[in-house]
């Protein structure tokens, strides 16, 4: 799981900036977490937020104690091209930790897939942010908004 996620976030990287790809990293852990609400229930969304939480305290009390005390700030979104590559590659690689995870053990696969992505999210914002921003950002519902083309025609994709 850790080659598949680490693969996908530096291929994300190579096509986009550090925010772009903090943004896609967001929707890749949006999308696992609407997957576990809608598939296992409300139960065990609050677990996984839960387990965000825990990682996130654990995250800032060791920043604190090396005296690194800034606040990871959340990207906003920019719908840059950079941006829909970096969202389609992180995509990719949520719905093949999806795969792995109907055929392996348990929850493993999404639990996996959690942790990377939200390490990843940590060194892309250099910070730690407040864990309810975090989660609010995260059961917050994709937008549908309108994309141009390369060739300026109008497409429609969730962000």
């Amino acid at each position: 799981m850790t080659a598949l996620i680490g693969t996908a976030v530096a291929s994300a990287e190579r096509r986009a900036g550090p925010a772009e790809t903090a943004i896609a990293v967001l929707a890749a852990l949006r999308r696992l977490r609407a997957l576990i609400d809608e598939q296992a229930g409300f139960a065990a969304a609050a677990l996984w937020d839960d387990s965000l939480r825990e990682i996130l305290l654990a995250q800032s009390l060791q920043r604190r104690a090396r005296g690194d005390e800034a606040a990871g700030a959340l990207p906003v979104p920019s719908h840059s091209e950079g941006e829909r590559r970096a969202r389609a590659i992180l995509e990719d690689a949520v719905q093949s930790t999806l795969m792995l995870n109907a055929v392996g053990p348990g929850n493993l696969a999404v639990q996996a897939a959690t942790g990377i992505l939200l390490g990843h999210l940590l060194r892309l914002l250099d910070g730690v942010p407040a864990a309810e921003t975090l989660l609010a950002e995260l059961r917050r519902e994709p937008e549908m908004r309108a994309v141009a083309d390369p060739a300026g025609r109008p497409q429609f994709g969730l962000h």
